[in-house]
C-alpha cells in the first residue's frame, strides 16, 4: 500500500512541474517568426571566387562594406514562417541559407555558414552569420565572419583579401523595425606581400530606420578606429608570397 502511495505521489511531483515548473522551449514549427533580417546584397558574382566586392564601388560604400555590419534592416515575416524553415540571403554574392531553431533561453537563433568552391571545386567555409532574436522583447543581437576580395580592378589598383569579424550587441527593434545600435569591426586586410593590416572598430554606432517619407535610412558612424600591422606571418600561417593572399596554397581561409 505504501509502495503504490509513493508512486503515486512521485507521479503527482511529475505532472506539477510539467505544468507549472522548468519551462522548456517551444517546439519546433509551433512558433511563428515575426520579422526576418535583410542584408545588403549588391554584389558581382565572379566564377570560383569567394565574395567580391563589385569594381564600380565608389569609396564611400567600399568603406561601409569594409567597417558596418552588413545586416541593414528587418522586415515582416510571412504567417507561414516558423522557427525550424529556413532563410535564403544574398550577401555579396553568396546565398547563404540560415537555419532557425530555439535556444534554451526560448530565443530564436538563425545560423548559416558561406560554403563556397576554393580552386579546385571543393566545398570550403569563408564565414559564418549567426543572429539571436528575443521576439517577447523585440531585440537582437548578431555576429558575422566573411571573406572578401577585392577585385584587381578596383581604383586601390591592385586586388586585395579581407577578412571581416563584425558583432552587434543586444538591441531593441522598436515597433516601426527602426533601430539604433552600437558595433565592433575587426579587419584583417592583405594587399601586399610585405604587410597585413589589422584595424579595429570598438565604438561604432548603426542606424536602421525611416526617414519619414518611403525611403530607409541605414548608416553608420565612429569617432576612431585602431590601426594594428603585423609583418611576422609565420604564426598565422598566411603566404606573404603571394601577392594580397588572405589564403594559404590551398585556398583555404
Amino acid at each position: 500500500m505504501k509502495k503504490n502511495v509513493l508512486i503515486l505521489l512521485l507521479s503527482l511531483v511529475i505532472l506539477f512541474f510539467a505544468c507549472n515548473g522548468t519551462i522548456s522551449p517551444p517546439s519546433i514549427g509551433s512558433v511563428n517568426i515575426d520579422r526576418i533580417p535583410v542584408f545588403s546584397a549588391r554584389s558581382t558574382v565572379v566564377k570560383n571566387s569567394r565574395s567580391f566586392i563589385p569594381s564600380d564601388m565608389i569609396m564611400e560604400d567600399i568603406f561601409y562594406t569594409m567597417l558596418a555590419p552588413p545586416i541593414t534592416k528587418f522586415e515582416k515575416a510571412s504567417n507561414s514562417y516558423f522557427v525550424g524553415d529556413s532563410l535564403d540571403i544574398n550577401l555579396f554574392g553568396n546565398f547563404v541559407t540560415l537555419d532557425t531553431s530555439m535556444t534554451d533561453e526560448g530565443y530564436v537563433m538563425m545560423f548559416g555558414k558561406i560554403i563556397e568552391e576554393d580552386s579546385n571545386g571543393d566545398e570550403i567555409e569563408t564565414g559564418k552569420i549567426e543572429i539571436i532574436y528575443d521576439m517577447g522583447n523585440s531585440q537582437f543581437s548578431y555576429y558575422s565572419e566573411v571573406l572578401l576580395s577585392v577585385p584587381d580592378s578596383f581604383e586601390w589598383g591592385l586586388g586585395a583579401h579581407m577578412y571581416l569579424i563584425h558583432e552587434i550587441p543586444l538591441t531593441q527593434i522598436d515597433e516601426y523595425n527602426s533601430f539604433i545600435t552600437s558595433f565592433k569591426t575587426l579587419i584583417y586586410l592583405k594587399q601586399c606581400s610585405e604587410c597585413l593590416e589589422i584595424q579595429l572598430v570598438k565604438e561604432g554606432e548603426l542606424f536602421s530606420g525611416s526617414s519619414g517619407t518611403n525611403d530607409w535610412i541605414v548608416g553608420f558612424a565612429f569617432a576612431s578606429f585602431e590601426y594594428l600591422q603585423d609583418e611576422d606571418f609565420s604564426d598565422i600561417g598566411i603566404n606573404s608570397d603571394n601577392l594580397g593572399m588572405l589564403v594559404n596554397d590551398d585556398s583555404v581561409p
